[in-house]
């Protein structure tokens, strides 16, 4: 009879969990020592951040109204003034979007990254991300790899479209602008390409330049319904004064009830203007640090004897 196999650990200390083992004991010192450091550290860093966001200078005008469903060839041009502050440069104009669920699961895989990167894919079956924007007829365009779309997806088919100009009141000259470096580095470098212009598929209306980086930035998809992208960066400082944003209008927000908008914006060595982080250290830090003054007067005012090891090695 062959014998049983033992299904023991084995007898070393890390199996049979006999390391040693450091277990301080949170003593009222320690515990208000730690609250109070927590609170000077906390304090300092949150008016730092908040002084940073609040340093950054930023204007939004919304443009929601400048409806293309009211134009005859679907392009509604429309001109929005707003009065901009002095501003340091580089200054990024964003355009923002809000109601807009990027963040949708079936809209976020629904692209094709080998197809992005400029290699078509060959099989049918690659593609089904791409669902309900493969090709031409989802139901019967399998086999003819001519009506693929190029690219697929509902992400690429969606691209927003707005295009912008920014002039100085008085002034005929729009503001010089720049699109390099709107898109993050490694999405423009190694994440799209343009197909081979031999390969099969149906081009959108218009193509899709696959290395365009307002498209780049479009693809790399919003965590939240209501954000905001980089469209273009002014190299240059701003003077105060009245402006004008001259808008071609093709992009739809009103049937799914969004808003749409553009930022002008300045910088900090923190990033754009967000207070949320420094107001949220500054109120644990002073959380912590009234804690802390509550356990040193408990402790000083009804003090406890410990008795025992405070820190004990477990063997």
């Amino acid at each position: 009879m062959a014998e049983e196999k033992s299904r023991r650990p084995a007898a070393s200390l890390l199996k049979q969990q006999k390391l040693p083992a450091w277990q301080p004991v949170l003593t009222p010192r320690v515990v208000i020592i730690g609250f109070l450091a927590v609170g000077l550290l906390f304090v300092p860093l949150g008016i730092a951040f908040l002084a940073a966001a609040n340093s950054v200078k930023q204007v939004e005008v919304d443009y929601t109204q400048c409806n293309p469903a009211t134009a005859p060839n679907g392009i509604q041009n429309c001109t929005v003034s707003v009065a901009l502050p002095e501003m340091k440069a580089p200054v990024y104009v964003y355009y923002q979007l809000t109601n807009y669920y990027q963040n949708h699961r079936r809209y976020v895989k629904s692209r094709n990254d080998a197809q992005l990167r400029g290699d078509p894919p060959k099989k049918w079956s690659s593609l089904e991300d791409c669902l309900p924007r493969i090709a031409v007829n989802d139901d019967s365009s399998e086999n003819n790899p001519s009506e693929w779309f190029l690219p697929c997806g509902l992400i690429a088919w969606s691209r927003f479209n707005d295009t912008f100009e920014l002039t100085p009141s008085g002034s005929s000259t729009p503001l010089p602008w720049v699109k390099d470096g709107i898109a993050w580095y490694s999405d423009v470098k190694e994440k799209f390409r343009n197909p081979p212009p031999t390969a099969p598929g149906r081009r959108l209306d218009p193509p899709v330049d696959f290395v365009d980086q307002d498209f780049i930035v479009w693809m790399r998809t919003a965590g939240l319904p209501s954000f905001r992208k980089l469209y273009r960066i002014i190299p240059n400082d701003i003077p105060a004064g009245l402006y004008t944003f001259s808008i071609q209008s093709r992009f739809h927000v009103l049937p799914f009830g969004g808003t749409k908008g553009l930022v002008v914006s300045t910088a900090s060595w923190m990033g754009g203007k967000n207070t949320f982080l420094g107001t949220a250290y500054i109120v644990v830090g002073i959380l912590c640090l009234l804690i802390g003054v509550a356990f040193l007067a408990a402790q000083t005012l009804f003090p406890r004897k410990l008795t025992g090891d405070f820190y004990t090695l477990s063997e």
